[in-house]
């Protein structure tokens, strides 16, 4: 189990990286049909990947959030909402308005190829 001041301070984090998806500001991808996924070069020149992924079926499924450091092959944050139940909805969010920047990115490169056919 998380200590409480972790957890409220995880809380936050996800709540930013919900507004900074909305926002546009991070630009994820598809893994594959239930996993998106960011990467960022820190500060520190490591290389980070943030990603979410949908465990399960629509309607019972859960979901995992991490946080590697690609550069060292470590993970550095697991969130499963099986097991820290108060994050399911705010990871449902997060992989919901994840899934739409990808689909709205992936409708405009399918309208940018056919703009030219007529």
């Amino acid at each position: 189990m998380i200590d409480m001041k972790i957890l409220e301070e995880y809380r936050k984090i996800i709540f930013q990286l919900i507004d900074a998806t909305e926002l546009s500001k991070i630009v994820w991808k598809r893994q594959n049909p239930s996993t998106i996924f960011y990467e960022k070069i820190t500060k520190n020149d490591e290389k980070a990947i943030m990603s979410v992924q949908s465990v399960g079926p629509r309607q019972r499924n859960h979901f995992v959030f991490n946080v590697q450091n690609a550069s060292k092959n470590e993970i550095i944050v697991s969130i499963d909402s099986t097991r820290d139940r108060e994050f399911q909805e705010m990871l449902n969010d997060l992989f919901d308005k994840g899934m739409y920047s990808i689909e709205k990115r992936s409708l405009n490169f399918l309208r940018d190829i056919l703009s030219d056919i007529g």
